[in-house]
C-alpha cells in the first residue's frame, strides 16, 4: 500500500541546545495540510510519523511503563486518556478475538507471553506500524469521534517527530482530517465484521460442520484490496 508522500517541513535554524527539540516554523495549516491520501486512503507522511510518535508516547508514558508493549490494557488506557472509553474492545474481548480483529483489518501485532510462563504467547500487541494502520482505520470509521482524540493528543502531549526530533506543531486545525465516515471504509469494514462474527459462531459451535478457513494473507489481502 503507497502512500503519497508529502514533503517534510524543515526547521528554521536556531540558538537552542543540542538537548532541546526544534519546533518547526511552518504555519500548523502547511504542516499538516490534509493527513490523508484521498485516493489511497492511507495517511500522508506527516500523519504516518504524528501517529509513529502516539505510538511511541503511548508505549513509555500511559499504563504500565515496565511494559511498552501495545497490548489491549494499555490501549484502554489510552483512549480514556483522550476522552474517549474502548474497554469493552481492548478490556472484555478474549485475545483470541482480539488478534483475530487486528489480523483481518491489516494491523500488525505479535503475540506476548501471559502471567503463565508453561503456556504459549496468545497476548496480542500492535506493533507502532499496527498502530498506524490501526488509529487511521478508525478516524476514516469515525471522524467525529477520533479526530478529537488526535488533537488532544498533540495538544498536551509536546510529540516530536520520531525522524527528526522536531516537536510537531500544536494548533492542528480539524480540517486537517475528514469529516464524514468513508463509505468504501466502512462498507470494508462491515464486510470485516460480518468474518469476526462467523469466526466466533463457529467456535462457539463446535459441533457444526466447519468450512475450511481461508489463510491469513488471504483474510487480509481480501479485506483492503482496494488501497
Amino acid at each position: 500500500m503507497a502512500s503519497t508522500a508529502e514533503p517534510k517541513p524543515r526547521a528554521a535554524p536556531t540558538s537552542s541546545t543540542p538537548n532541546t527539540p526544534k519546533v518547526s516554523n511552518s504555519q500548523p495549516s502547511d504542516y499538516y495540510g490534509y493527513l490523508f491520501d484521498e485516493y489511497a486512503k492511507t495517511p500522508t507522511s506527516v500523519f504516518d510519523a504524528l501517529l509513529r510518535a502516539m505510538a511511541q508516547h503511548i508505549s513509555t508514558e500511559i499504563g504500565d511503563k515496565q511494559d511498552r508493549t501495545l497490548k489491549g490494557a494499555k490501549l484502554a488506557q489510552f483512549y480514556k486518556s483522550v476522552g474517549g472509553n474502548y474497554d469493552k474492545v481492548f478490556l472484555s474481548a478474549p485475545n483470541e478475538t482480539l488478534s483475530f480483529l487486528w489480523q483481518i483489518l491489516g494491523c500488525f501485532h505479535s503475540l506476548q507471553p501471559t502471567d503463565n510462563c508453561y503456556e504459549a504467547p496468545s497476548v496480542p500487541a500492535l506493533t507502532i506500524a499496527g498502530f498506524v494502520r490501526w488509529q487511521s482505520i478508525q478516524i476514516l470509521l469515525s471522524p467525529e469521534e477520533h479526530v478529537p482524540f488526535v488533537i488532544f493528543a498533540v495538544k498536551n502531549w509536546n510529540l516530536k517527530h520520531p525522524d527528526t526530533g522536531e516537536l510537531f506543531p500544536k494548533d492542528i486545525s480539524a480540517a486537517a482530517f475528514p469529516t464524514e465516515p468513508d463509505a468504501d471504509i466502512v462498507s470494508w469494514h462491515e464486510a470485516c465484521g460480518t468474518r469476526l462474527r462467523q469466526e466466533a459462531e463457529q467456535r462457539q459451535s463446535p459441533s457444526s460442520p466447519r468450512q475450511p478457513a481461508p489463510s491469513a494473507a488471504d483474510r487480509v489481502n481480501a479485506g483492503f484490496s482496494h488501497v
